[in-house]
């Protein structure tokens, strides 16, 4: 598959001289992840970046979230998302995003979902589609549709579109 190929292009790249660089092991992790290869794009994270002297940005982070995310493993989306704070990165939209579909994902308390909704709008970054979208999710999945119906409103009183809101009811 791509992940194989990815991983390949890697090695290649280091018996030929050359050194892969931030851009060519995020590709990798993105590559495992989409194949739900999570150990390996975790492995690569951790070991295979710091191995080659390449410190890992805020993409590497995000990508390696979102790996957790298709496999619904939450709470290892969550110490990723620690992790790249104690290393300095500030988190994006995407990587939100990929947390908190996490959360959604694998049945996470809703609570979770929404403290890092609300960790988003505090740290000043735009809040997204997707990212309202699951915590919505979360919310709706344990139940809690007093909390899914409030950030519904929400979006409806910041002057999000009609479409917008469409979309996050499931219309």
């Amino acid at each position: 598959g791509e992940w194989r190929r990815a991983l390949d292009l890697l090695a290649e790249m280091q018996r030929q001289g050359l050194s892969p660089n931030c851009n060519s092991f995020n590709s990798a992790i993105s590559a495992c992840g989409r194949a739900g290869e999570l150990d390996t794009a975790l492995e690569l994270l951790s070991t295979g970046m710091r191995a080659a002297g390449v410190e890992p940005d805020v993409v590497s982070w995000s990508a390696a979230i979102a790996a957790c995310q298709r496999r619904g493993e939450w709470r290892r989306a969550l110490e990723l998302l620690d992790g790249m704070r104690r290393q300095g990165v500030a988190p994006n939209e995407r990587t939100f995003g990929a947390a908190i579909s996490a959360c959604a994902k694998g049945g996470a308390p809703p609570e979770r979902a929404l403290e890092l909704l609300a960790e988003m709008r505090s740290s000043g970054l735009r809040v997204t589609q997707v990212a309202v979208s699951a915590a919505i999710s979360a919310c709706g999945a344990a139940g809690d549709w007093k909390a899914a119906l409030f950030l519904l409103d929400e979006i409806r009183r910041s002057g999000a579109s009609s479409s917008l809101a469409g979309r996050e009811a499931g219309a």
